[in-house]
C-alpha cells in the first residue's frame, strides 16, 4: 500500500487526464498510488482508450497501482470526490482534478510535509 493515494476526478477531458498522468510520471516523490473516477457518459467514455492505457501502464512499470471506476449517475464535484476517498486505502490523500497541472514543486513541498508528519508521529509514539 502506498503512503499517498492520488484521487482523481474526471468528466470528458480525456486530453486533460492525460496531462495530469504524464505530471505524475516526472514525480520525485515515488510512494502514491492512482485512483480515477471516471463521470463521462457510457458514448463518450475514454478510460480504455489506447491514449490512456498507454499512460496507465506507464505508471504501472513504474511502480504504481492504478485503479479506473466508471462513476454514474453523475451527482457533482463533491459527491464523486467522496466516491474516490471510499476507494482510497492509503494513510494521506491527494485530490487532483484532471486539469490541475501537478508541478515538481508542489510534490516537493508535499513530500516534505508528510516527512515532518511521519517523524513527529514517531517522536510522540517513543
Amino acid at each position: 500500500m502506498a503512503l499517498v493515494d492520488v484521487l482523481i476526478p474526471t468528466y470528458r477531458r480525456k486530453t486533460g487526464l492525460a496531462v495530469v498522468l504524464t505530471s505524475l510520471l516526472g514525480q520525485t516523490f515515488s510512494d502514491f498510488d492512482v485512483t480515477i473516477s471516471d463521470q463521462t457518459k457510457e458514448d463518450d467514455a475514454y478510460l480504455h482508450t489506447i491514449e490512456i492505457q498507454t499512460l496507465v501502464q506507464a505508471l504501472k512499470r513504474h511502480g504504481h497501482r492504478v485503479s479506473l471506476h466508471r462513476h454514474l449517475p453523475r451527482r457533482g464535484l463533491a459527491e464523486q470526490r467522496q466516491f474516490l476517498l471510499e476507494q482510497s486505502s492509503a494513510v494521506y490523500v491527494h485530490y487532483l482534478d484532471d486539469d490541475v497541472l501537478l508541478d515538481g514543486i508542489a510534490c516537493t513541498c508535499t513530500e516534505r510535509r508528510l516527512l515532518v508528519q511521519s517523524m513527529a508521529a514517531k517522536f510522540s509514539a517513543g
